[in-house]
């Protein structure tokens, strides 16, 4: 039997001290839908319902167009456990690890820390993992790209993107989302600097089929509730589909993923992570842009499937 959990967070386009918090919870059994403005951080969301679980977090920069920044490639992400929503101008500061530069060339540091201790819940991920990983959130993007998504909002589908890049797998988002996992906090990390989705689930998967798994449930937001043509964040359209916007994010075209199992103290069986680079989720800017595929890429574009390269 799998249990859903779904919880969102997003980040601010301009700096900001509010926070957001969204949680709802879906199931092929019976549905239960439950989102929030405000929320509790660090804590698990009040309804659980049979199907998997799902967790979403993206810290971000200032600058949603940030493109040129190099993924750190410290030991190790940020420990900090509580829940990622950015309340601060320091990139330092505990509760807000959205960088604070004006600059969209900023390359924010990532704190140097010990590595996850023993025992070790994560498994080794293979390139037949990367690969399912990667190709399914193309797919999806892909098909976005295109004009062929369709969206629960009006019943119509998306526009298409002129400017939605392909993704390629990161080996050091994937370290450090493979050491959070490690930790079994069945929580965000706060990292400071990537895009972040989580999804726990009561079943026993392979990394491959959790990664599919998770990437086909995050995806599935936009049928289920919707997102409004102008295609832009708030924190009113934000509850309970920041999965998907992250996925959806143009800008980010970069992924790291791993997956714990059997961690102690909880009843999830697999515990999936993934890191994104660059980050999206930035309340008042466009998931994307509408327009012709390929008509915003730089430097080129495969025209066949509607991405950036």
């Amino acid at each position: 039997m799998f249990f859903l959990l779904t919880l969102a967070f997003a980040a601010f386009a301009e700096r900001s001290s509010s926070r957001s918090i969204s949680s709802s919870s879906d199931s092929s059994e019976s549905s239960e839908e439950c989102s929030s403005g405000e929320g509790n951080p660090g804590t698990e969301p009040e309804t659980t319902t049979v199907v998997d679980s799902e967790e979403n977090c993206n810290a971000t920069s200032d600058s949603p167009n940030d493109e040129s920044s190099p993924v750190p490639s410290s030991d190790s992400p940020n420990e900090e456990e509580s829940s990622p929503v950015p309340s601060s101008d320091s990139p330092n500061d505990e509760s807000s690890p959205v960088p604070s530069s004006d600059s969209p060339n900023d390359e924010s540091p990532v704190p140097s820390t010990a590595a996850p201790s023993s025992p070790q819940y994560t498994l080794p991920v293979t390139e037949e993992d990367k690969n399912a990983a990667v190709q399914c959130h193309n797919k999806f993007r892909s098909e976005l790209a295109l004009g062929n998504s369709f969206n629960k909002t009006g019943g119509n589908k998306m526009p298409s993107a002129s400017n939605m890049r392909k993704m390629e797998w990161d080996d050091n988002l994937a370290k450090f989302a493979a050491e959070w996992a490690n930790k079994c906090s069945i929580s965000h990390s706060w990292n400071g600097w990537a895009g972040e989705n989580l999804a726990m689930n009561g079943g026993i998967f392979t990394n491959k089929d959790a990664f599919e798994y998770a990437c086909g449930r995050w995806w599935g937001e936009l049928a289920a509730l919707g997102f409004p043509k102008d295609l832009i964040l708030t924190g009113e359209n934000f509850g309970g589909i920041g999965h998907w916007t992250q996925m959806a994010w143009a800008n980010t075209d970069r992924i790291g993923c791993a997956m714990a199992k059997n961690c102690p103290n909880t009843n999830w069986k697999t515990y999936v992570v993934c890191w994104y680079y660059a980050a999206g989720n930035y309340f008042g800017s466009p998931v994307y842009e509408a327009g012709e595929p390929c008509s915003k890429c730089s430097p080129k574009c495969d025209k066949a499937i509607g991405l950036c390269q």
